[in-house]
């Protein structure tokens, strides 16, 4: 798994994503995965991501939201 601990901004914007990746981000705040072809939040949901602030999902084939 990648770490990335001083990592604050991450944009995954159009890049046909199915799935979040595994990456280790402990002080991310802001998550930009727009327009990916992601079905499903659980991995994010999941995720070790104590800061996140802002999360992008628009544009995504999401079905349904967990309940956290």
């Amino acid at each position: 798994m990648l770490t990335l601990p001083a990592l604050k901004e991450l944009k995954l914007k159009s890049n046909e994503l199915t799935e979040f990746p595994k990456i280790e981000l402990n002080n991310l705040v802001w998550l930009n995965i727009d327009s990916n072809k992601i079905t499903t939040i659980d991995k994010i949901v999941n995720s070790n991501l104590p800061k996140l602030k802002k999360l992008q999902l628009n544009r995504n084939k999401i079905k349904e939201i967990p309940m956290v």
